[in-house]
């Protein structure tokens, strides 16, 4: 794809997932969440005092010594709720994220810069509502140009003649495993200018690790008056990552 000084790590994302290295989530993709009532849970990890003075919209306040009522009182569904984490403190914010995760709890994110990350973007805040009681679960329902998992599957293992795969996740992930025959373009230089080696003449399906990055592609895509493309909401099977 014309990369001539690439870095990468060696180890994989595999061997970063492990580790449980935080993932961070722009503000932009949360106040896409909030505007188009995307199912996720945002949590405030700041004290109760500062989540009264001004939090994220629809948050709920559970401080950082309280991550094992937060864990007790999240959805159950462990595979499908996403959780935004954020905190003014990234410390206490990675330490959330890594019991999470612990828990089995696949889609779990850091606001990247917490609420003054937030607050930069002149995005809303509200005051005086500390929330605690939390959904059962978060509604079943794909979003605005969304296919499954198990449909990407369907795809994935045997792709058509009329269809192509966008993976826009990052080197050192398309190295610890990839969908054949996909062409990888990470979400960066898309947005920087490669979204033209993006075909109008075949469906365009795209993919990341677990939704985010795939959403903000599809919806830059379809500005630039892409019709006939979708992304995939959530992790990507095992089973179709088999090239590396």
């Amino acid at each position: 794809m014309g990369y001539k000084n690439a870095k990468y790590m060696l180890a994989g994302h595999k061997v970063w997932e492990e580790a449980m290295y935080p993932w961070y989530t722009e503000p932009e993709f949360v106040k896409m969440a909030i505007d188009e009532d995307i199912p996720h849970i945002l949590v405030d990890l700041r004290s109760e005092e500062k989540a009264k003075r001004e939090q994220i919209p629809g948050a709920f306040n559970y401080a950082s010594n309280q991550i094992k009522e937060l864990y007790q009182n999240l959805p159950n569904d462990k595979k499908k709720t996403r959780v935004i984490l954020y905190s003014d403190n990234n410390e206490e914010a990675v330490k959330a994220y890594s019991a999470l995760k612990a828990n089995m709890y696949e889609m779990v994110s850091i606001l990247n810069g917490g609420i003054d990350a937030w607050k930069a973007k002149d995005y809303p805040v509200e005051s005086n509502k500390i929330r605690k009681e939390m959904p059962n679960a978060l509604p079943a329902k794909l979003l605005p140009g969304a296919i499954s998992t198990a449909e990407f599957k369907k795809l994935a293992l045997n792709i058509p003649p009329d269809t192509v795969i966008f993976d826009v996740r990052s080197p050192d992930e398309y190295l610890s495993g990839a969908v054949p025959g996909a062409l990888t373009v990470p979400i960066a230089t898309i947005i920087a200018g490669r979204w033209n080696e993006i075909p109008q003449d075949k469906k365009v399906v795209i993919h990341c690790a677990a939704g985010n990055r795939a959403l903000q592609v599809w919806r830059f895509m379809k500005n630039k008056g892409y019709n006939n493309i979708v992304w995939v909401d959530g992790k990507p099977p095992k089973e179709v990552l088999t090239q590396k």
